[in-house]
């Protein structure tokens, strides 16, 4: 398996741009849409491992073609609390701009921590990740009196949501965002090293 920046790219692109595909076949949508140029629209993209620039937002708006004012954001670096981190940063944004809509994408490129080693400590990385965020997105079936509507796609690798504030989407919306929560402990050495990484000690001989 190569672990090389190229194929990173490739593997968060076909991830990453099947989820947008699947969640425009499953509303119906064009990418103009769901970003138009009348409304101050927003995209966000999530990757903890594989933070590349351009960055993940830019490969999505260039794939599809989407309207250069739009607001795209892409945050990594925080392990599985990206998501709820960049749904609260959503939530934020469309309660400053009525009438808009967001594309939420998560993704999880694993190929940048492709472990090809004997270390059994470190082959981990290659099928599972462990943080000690604690997170939790909460979502109710759509009501007539909900300002945020949700589609979600999921793919391997990558999940798609829209979501919007615009009145007259409310009814065809599945679900509504009712509250996000985040706990996080970067203060205590426990949580902040329990990313699959380690710490060495070298020993450097003076001549």
């Amino acid at each position: 398996m190569l672990a090389d920046l190229l194929s990173a790219y490739d593997e968060c692109k076909m991830a990453v741009v099947g989820a947008v595909e699947g969640l425009l076949a499953k509303t119906g949508l064009q990418p103009s849409d769901v970003l138009s140029l009348l409304t101050q629209d927003v995209l966000v993209t999530t990757c903890s491992i594989y933070c590349p620039t351009p960055s993940m937002a830019s490969m999505v708006v260039n794939h599809f073609k989407m309207n250069e004012d739009i607001q795209s954001y892409h945050l990594g670096g925080m392990g599985c609390a990206n998501g709820v981190v960049a749904i609260n940063m959503v939530s934020d944004l469309l309660k400053a701009h009525p009438n808009a809509n967001a594309l939420f994408i998560t993704n999880e490129t694993t190929t940048p921590a492709f472990y090809r080693g004997q270390d059994k400590s470190r082959l981990v990385t290659n099928v599972l990740f462990r943080n000690r965020h604690r997170r939790s997105v909460s979502m109710q079936a759509m009501n007539p009196g909900a300002h945020i509507a949700a589609a979600v796609v999921c793919r391997m690798g990558a999940s798609a949501m829209l979501l919007s504030n615009k009145q007259s989407w409310a009814g065809r919306a599945k679900y509504r965002l009712v509250s996000t929560t985040l706990q996080t402990y970067p203060s205590l050495s426990s949580s902040y090293q329990s990313t699959p990484f380690q710490l060495t000690t070298r020993s450097v001989a003076a001549s």
